[in-house]
Protein backbone atom coordinates (compact mmCIF):
# COMPACT_ATOMS: atom_id res chain seq x y z
CA UNK A 1 0.00 0.00 0.00
CA UNK A 2 2.27 2.46 0.89
CA UNK A 3 4.19 2.29 -2.94
CA UNK A 4 1.25 2.25 -4.36
CA UNK A 5 0.15 5.86 -2.58
CA UNK A 6 2.74 7.22 -5.66
CA UNK A 7 0.48 6.22 -7.93
CA UNK A 8 3.39 5.98 -10.51
CA UNK A 9 5.43 3.20 -11.12
CA UNK A 10 8.78 5.19 -12.14
CA UNK A 11 10.44 5.17 -8.34
CA UNK A 12 13.86 5.06 -7.44
CA UNK A 13 13.92 3.18 -4.53
CA UNK A 14 16.92 1.51 -1.96
CA UNK A 15 16.34 -1.27 0.06
CA UNK A 16 18.40 -1.66 2.46
CA UNK A 17 18.67 -5.48 3.63
CA UNK A 18 17.78 -7.23 0.22
CA UNK A 19 18.66 -11.10 1.33
CA UNK A 20 17.69 -13.65 -0.89
CA UNK A 21 15.57 -10.94 -3.66
CA UNK A 22 12.31 -12.40 -2.68
CA UNK A 23 9.18 -10.50 -0.63
CA UNK A 24 9.66 -6.56 -0.46
CA UNK A 25 12.49 -6.93 -3.26
CA UNK A 26 9.70 -8.12 -5.59
CA UNK A 27 7.11 -5.67 -4.45
CA UNK A 28 9.65 -2.43 -5.10
CA UNK A 29 10.25 -3.44 -8.56
CA UNK A 30 7.23 -3.42 -9.48
CA UNK A 31 7.05 0.33 -8.65
CA UNK A 32 10.62 1.28 -9.67
CA UNK A 33 12.59 2.77 -12.34
CA UNK A 34 15.75 2.12 -10.80
CA UNK A 35 15.91 -0.01 -7.41
CA UNK A 36 19.24 -0.05 -5.62
CA UNK A 37 19.93 -3.61 -3.51
CA UNK A 38 22.14 -3.00 -0.68
CA UNK A 39 23.21 -5.76 1.61
CA UNK A 40 26.68 -7.54 2.46
CA UNK A 41 24.84 -11.03 2.26
CA UNK A 42 26.26 -12.54 5.20
CA UNK A 43 23.16 -12.42 7.52
CA UNK A 44 22.74 -11.37 11.02
CA UNK A 45 22.81 -14.33 12.80
CA UNK A 46 19.29 -15.35 12.69
CA UNK A 47 18.17 -19.05 12.03
CA UNK A 48 16.72 -18.95 8.32
CA UNK A 49 19.41 -16.86 7.60
CA UNK A 50 21.83 -19.50 8.88
CA UNK A 51 19.82 -21.95 6.46
CA UNK A 52 20.77 -20.28 3.91
CA UNK A 53 23.89 -19.85 4.17
CA UNK A 54 24.63 -23.04 4.49
CA UNK A 55 23.18 -24.56 1.84
CA UNK A 56 24.04 -21.70 -0.68
CA UNK A 57 25.44 -18.54 -1.33
CA UNK A 58 23.06 -16.05 -0.35
CA UNK A 59 24.71 -13.40 -2.94
CA UNK A 60 24.04 -15.78 -5.42
CA UNK A 61 20.30 -16.87 -5.01
CA UNK A 62 19.72 -13.08 -4.76
CA UNK A 63 21.03 -12.55 -8.21
CA UNK A 64 18.75 -15.60 -9.21
CA UNK A 65 15.62 -14.29 -7.82
CA UNK A 66 16.07 -11.00 -9.42
CA UNK A 67 17.79 -11.67 -12.56
CA UNK A 68 13.79 -11.14 -14.61
CA UNK A 69 12.76 -8.20 -12.60
CA UNK A 70 11.49 -5.46 -14.54
CA UNK A 71 13.34 -2.72 -13.35
CA UNK A 72 16.89 -1.70 -13.45
CA UNK A 73 18.88 -3.01 -10.33
CA UNK A 74 21.74 -2.19 -8.74
CA UNK A 75 22.98 -4.44 -6.24
CA UNK A 76 25.89 -2.67 -3.79
CA UNK A 77 27.62 -5.10 -1.80
CA UNK A 78 28.64 -4.05 0.91
CA UNK A 79 27.77 -3.00 4.69
CA UNK A 80 24.83 -0.34 4.97
CA UNK A 81 26.99 1.65 6.94
CA UNK A 82 29.54 2.17 4.07
CA UNK A 83 27.38 2.01 1.24
CA UNK A 84 24.93 4.14 2.20
CA UNK A 85 28.27 7.38 1.92
CA UNK A 86 27.86 6.92 -1.87
CA UNK A 87 25.05 7.28 -2.70
CA UNK A 88 23.45 10.80 -3.89
CA UNK A 89 21.21 12.64 -1.53
CA UNK A 90 17.80 14.07 -2.43
CA UNK A 91 17.64 11.39 -4.85
CA UNK A 92 15.40 8.73 -3.53
CA UNK A 93 11.85 8.51 -3.78
CA UNK A 94 11.54 5.69 -1.15
CA UNK A 95 14.21 3.82 1.31
CA UNK A 96 13.32 0.98 2.48
CA UNK A 97 15.17 -0.65 5.56
CA UNK A 98 15.15 -4.16 6.51
CA UNK A 99 18.92 -4.72 7.68
CA UNK A 100 20.54 -4.68 11.27
CA UNK A 101 17.58 -4.97 13.48
CA UNK A 102 19.70 -4.14 16.87
CA UNK A 103 19.22 -0.52 17.89
CA UNK A 104 22.46 0.72 17.06
CA UNK A 105 22.20 -0.64 14.01
CA UNK A 106 19.34 0.60 13.06
CA UNK A 107 19.88 4.19 14.37
CA UNK A 108 23.10 4.26 12.08
CA UNK A 109 20.48 3.61 9.25
CA UNK A 110 17.83 5.46 10.20
CA UNK A 111 20.51 8.58 9.96
CA UNK A 112 21.99 8.14 6.82
CA UNK A 113 19.13 7.35 4.98
CA UNK A 114 17.12 10.06 6.00
CA UNK A 115 20.02 12.48 4.07
CA UNK A 116 19.01 10.71 1.03
CA UNK A 117 15.69 10.65 0.41
CA UNK A 118 13.46 13.63 -1.68
CA UNK A 119 11.93 15.82 -0.01
CA UNK A 120 8.55 14.85 -0.84
CA UNK A 121 9.76 10.99 -0.30
CA UNK A 122 8.79 8.48 2.30
CA UNK A 123 11.32 6.04 4.72
CA UNK A 124 10.30 2.97 5.53
CA UNK A 125 10.84 -0.11 6.94
CA UNK A 126 10.02 -3.51 8.60
CA UNK A 127 10.05 -5.01 12.19
CA UNK A 128 8.15 -2.54 14.26
CA UNK A 129 5.61 -4.63 15.96
CA UNK A 130 4.44 -1.77 18.48
CA UNK A 131 4.72 1.86 19.52
CA UNK A 132 7.50 2.05 22.44
CA UNK A 133 5.53 4.95 24.52
CA UNK A 134 2.48 2.75 24.15
CA UNK A 135 3.62 -0.45 25.48
CA UNK A 136 2.85 -0.95 29.45
CA UNK A 137 5.93 -0.95 31.58
CA UNK A 138 6.67 -4.38 31.73
CA UNK A 139 7.05 -5.00 28.37
CA UNK A 140 9.28 -1.36 28.16
CA UNK A 141 11.40 -3.22 30.83
CA UNK A 142 11.62 -6.50 28.76
CA UNK A 143 12.45 -3.94 25.72
CA UNK A 144 15.04 -2.24 27.24
CA UNK A 145 16.87 -5.41 28.99
CA UNK A 146 16.76 -7.32 25.27
CA UNK A 147 18.16 -4.12 23.64
CA UNK A 148 21.11 -4.00 26.28
CA UNK A 149 22.17 -7.21 25.35
CA UNK A 150 21.93 -6.74 21.53
CA UNK A 151 19.02 -9.14 20.79
CA UNK A 152 17.21 -8.65 18.02
CA UNK A 153 14.21 -9.96 19.27
CA UNK A 154 12.79 -10.06 22.94
CA UNK A 155 12.63 -13.60 23.58
CA UNK A 156 12.00 -13.13 27.29
CA UNK A 157 8.86 -11.54 26.84
CA UNK A 158 7.45 -14.64 25.07
CA UNK A 159 8.75 -16.75 27.87
CA UNK A 160 7.71 -15.11 30.82
CA UNK A 161 3.68 -14.05 29.32
CA UNK A 162 3.17 -17.24 26.70
CA UNK A 163 0.66 -18.43 29.02
CA UNK A 164 -1.44 -15.21 29.65
CA UNK A 165 -1.89 -14.82 26.02
CA UNK A 166 -4.90 -15.57 24.13
CA UNK A 167 -4.97 -17.50 20.90
CA UNK A 168 -3.84 -15.31 18.33
CA UNK A 169 -6.72 -16.25 15.99
CA UNK A 170 -8.89 -15.80 18.18
CA UNK A 171 -8.57 -12.49 19.76
CA UNK A 172 -9.91 -9.32 19.37
CA UNK A 173 -6.76 -7.15 20.08
CA UNK A 174 -9.31 -4.17 21.37
CA UNK A 175 -10.24 -6.72 24.32
CA UNK A 176 -6.45 -7.02 25.50
CA UNK A 177 -4.46 -3.33 25.28
CA UNK A 178 -1.57 -4.43 27.38
CA UNK A 179 -1.01 -7.66 25.48
CA UNK A 180 -1.75 -6.57 21.44
CA UNK A 181 1.52 -6.30 20.55
CA UNK A 182 2.10 -10.22 21.95
CA UNK A 183 -1.00 -11.29 20.40
CA UNK A 184 -0.67 -10.03 17.30
CA UNK A 185 3.29 -10.85 16.47
CA UNK A 186 4.34 -12.96 19.46
CA UNK A 187 7.80 -10.94 19.51
CA UNK A 188 8.72 -7.77 19.23
CA UNK A 189 12.41 -6.66 17.70
CA UNK A 190 13.46 -4.33 20.66
CA UNK A 191 16.01 -2.39 18.76
CA UNK A 192 13.85 -1.38 16.07
CA UNK A 193 10.99 -0.49 18.40
CA UNK A 194 13.52 1.62 20.78
CA UNK A 195 15.19 3.32 18.01
CA UNK A 196 12.23 4.16 15.98
CA UNK A 197 10.68 6.02 19.39
CA UNK A 198 14.03 8.07 19.12
CA UNK A 199 13.73 9.14 15.76
CA UNK A 200 12.12 12.35 15.46
CA UNK A 201 10.61 12.66 12.10
CA UNK A 202 6.88 12.46 11.57
CA UNK A 203 6.01 8.37 11.66
CA UNK A 204 3.39 6.08 11.23
CA UNK A 205 2.79 2.59 12.59
CA UNK A 206 0.42 -0.17 11.07
CA UNK A 207 0.84 -2.22 13.37
CA UNK A 208 -1.80 0.05 14.89
CA UNK A 209 -4.39 -1.49 12.82
CA UNK A 210 -5.55 -4.90 11.19
CA UNK A 211 -5.45 -5.31 7.53
CA UNK A 212 -8.23 -6.69 6.67
CA UNK A 213 -7.02 -9.37 4.47
CA UNK A 214 -3.42 -9.36 5.70
CA UNK A 215 -3.26 -9.93 9.20
CA UNK A 216 -1.01 -7.64 10.96
CA UNK A 217 1.49 -5.77 9.37
CA UNK A 218 4.67 -4.37 11.30
CA UNK A 219 5.80 -2.13 8.50
CA UNK A 220 6.75 1.87 9.71
CA UNK A 221 6.55 4.66 7.58
CA UNK A 222 8.46 7.89 7.64
CA UNK A 223 9.05 11.82 6.39
CA UNK A 224 11.47 14.91 5.68
CA UNK A 225 10.12 17.76 7.62
CA UNK A 226 8.92 19.97 4.81
CA UNK A 227 7.57 24.00 5.63
CA UNK A 228 7.26 24.37 1.91
CA UNK A 229 4.86 21.23 0.67
CA UNK A 230 2.73 18.84 2.27
CA UNK A 231 3.88 15.26 1.54
CA UNK A 232 1.10 14.00 -0.43
CA UNK A 233 2.01 10.23 -0.39
CA UNK A 234 2.66 10.37 3.69
CA UNK A 235 -0.92 12.17 4.05
CA UNK A 236 -2.12 9.32 1.65
CA UNK A 237 -0.98 6.39 3.98
CA UNK A 238 -1.99 8.07 7.43
CA UNK A 239 -5.64 8.75 5.86
CA UNK A 240 -5.56 4.90 4.97
CA UNK A 241 -4.33 3.97 8.41
CA UNK A 242 -6.77 6.26 10.30
CA UNK A 243 -9.85 5.35 8.38
CA UNK A 244 -9.09 1.44 8.85
CA UNK A 245 -8.65 1.90 12.40
CA UNK A 246 -11.44 3.59 12.93
CA UNK A 247 -14.09 0.78 10.89
CA UNK A 248 -11.94 -1.75 12.94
Amino acid sequence: MALSAFKRKNLKVLEIGSWVGLGSTQTFAEYSEILHCVDNWEGNGVVHHDEVINVTDPYNLFRENTKNLATKLISIHAKSEDALKLLPKNYFDAIFIDADHTYAGLKKDLNAAMPLLKENGILLGHDAEARFETLNPKLSSFLETAMKKDAVECDEIIRALEETLPDINAVDPRNYPTLTPLVKFKCLHAGVIKALSEFNFPKLYFSDLRLEDQGFSSIWVAKKRSNFQKNMVFHSIEKFINRRAESG
